[in-house]
């Protein structure tokens, strides 16, 4: 998995074979196996081009992944008839999915994994399962957004549906965080993460999201909170990183003017 640059991917033991596990905490975790949400993109895309083994080898994989028929998570909000090759995995505290969506305006690929989960019934209604299905979902129309009534690329309902969630608010407000990291061979380094969005030093504001691309522009998607009222403003196309700011800055006062709010 090394070669294929998905080293988060790793198989623990034999099958049913706990014994034999090179990795027993991660076993006891996750079980047979483990991986990335990153790690598993990368193999959708190669397996979905052909390129994964070999051409022959990846129609094979797909033709079972999409003998799949398990609609309780990612695929249980899809519309009806869309196809999905897919592979989901579970035990109790971890409820998995991941596949490739087809749609009408091509194919999706989609990872969900969620681990130390409270939620831990094995029924339909399981709090993962039932996210893994929105997430999926709101990729969907995204990807698909003339169809939804939507400007197309349009950042916003995925940014509105991820900032719901707790966690996800956490990590796009956090400035900065560290943390300790241990390899397989039992090397331990020091890691820091830096949030590049300068939005967050000054209160008020929250995440979510920078990005910069030659097509694209310099483009910020953030939320700012004034008098127990939010604003979501995505600025896209900006000449350079601190014109994003600038842009940025300017919609929120000219937003919040009209609102008659003081920023």
């Amino acid at each position: 998995m090394e070669s294929l640059d998905c080293g988060d991917t790793k198989l623990h033991s034999k099958v049913y074979r706990r014994d034999t596990s090179i990795f027993p905490e991660r076993s006891k975790q996750f079980g047979l196996g483990s991986t990335s949400a990153a790690d598993m993109l990368r193999l959708y895309k190669a397996l979905h081009a052909g390129k994964l083994v070999s051409e022959s080898a990846s129609k094979q994989m797909l033709a079972h992944l999409y003998e799949c028929d398990d609609d309780t998570m990612c695929g249980r909000d899809l519309p009806p008839g869309t196809k999905f090759a897919q592979k989901s995995g579970a035990v109790s505290a971890v409820r998995t999915n991941a596949g490739i969506i087809e749609s009408p305006n091509g194919p999706i690929a989609i990872c969900v994994l969620t681990a130390d989960n409270e939620d831990q019934r094995w029924s339909s209604d399981n709090r993962a399962l039932v996210l893994g299905g929105k997430i999926a979902r709101e990729a969907y129309e995204y990807f698909n957004s003339q169809e939804s009534g939507q400007a197309p690329g349009d950042p916003r309902p995925m940014s509105i549906l991820t900032l719901r969630q707790p966690l996800f608010r956490e990590i796009v407000g956090t400035l900065q965080h560290g943390c300790t990291v241990a390899g397989a061979g039992g090397y331990k380094r020091n890691l820091v993460w830096r949030n590049t969005n300068r939005l967050l030093h000054t209160e008020g504001y929250h995440g979510i999201k920078t990005g910069t691309t030659g097509a694209a522009g310099s483009c910020l998607v953030s939320l700012s909170t004034r008098e127990e009222k939010s604003l979501l403003v995505v600025v896209l196309g900006s000449s350079s990183s601190d014109a994003r700011y600038a842009d940025t800055r300017n919609l929120y006062r000219w937003a919040w003017q009209q609102l008659g709010i003081k920023d």
